[in-house]
């Protein structure tokens, strides 16, 4: 490639152009491969796809309804709640669970899982590619 400070002005204006929109063809193509991996994952209902030497990995940001958080109190005792919740304490400090914890408490019956599932609110999806060993080759 030509060093940039040998370019003329309306050189280095083109090639910044074709940069850009070079830029949003590859963000549109990895926008379509991303969205094709996402409709396969929900059709086999898998949380990953294998490639050769990496796998594709569902992720998505989850936020969870607090409100309707308060009923695991209802299904699940005192002391496995004071293991992920925090009571609000102060005014400016609301009450806040743990999810780390509060996730793996579907295992106390369907009501709680059916009341875990109410309560996510889901949030953007996207595929994070994990590699698995050595990257496939490029021929």
């Amino acid at each position: 490639m030509i060093a940039e400070s040998e370019l003329t002005d309306a050189e280095l204006v083109a090639a910044l152009y074709e940069a850009k929109e070079s830029r949003k063809r590859a963000y549109a193509t990895h926008d379509a491969l991303e969205l094709a991996l996402l409709q396969r994952m929900y059709e086999k209902k898998a949380q990953a796809l294998a490639g050769v030497g990496m796998n594709a990995i569902f992720d998505e940001d989850t936020t969870w309804d607090v409100g309707i958080l308060e009923g695991l109190k209802e299904h699940i005792g005192p002391e496995i709640i004071l293991t992920a919740y925090t009571a609000e304490h102060q005014e400016t400090v609301p009450a806040k669970w743990d999810m780390r914890i509060v996730r793996s408490w579907g295992k106390f019956g369907e009501e709680v899982s059916e009341l875990l599932d109410r309560a996510k609110i889901r949030g953007k999806q996207r595929v994070k590619i994990v590699t698995t060993k050595e990257p496939p080759s490029s021929h």
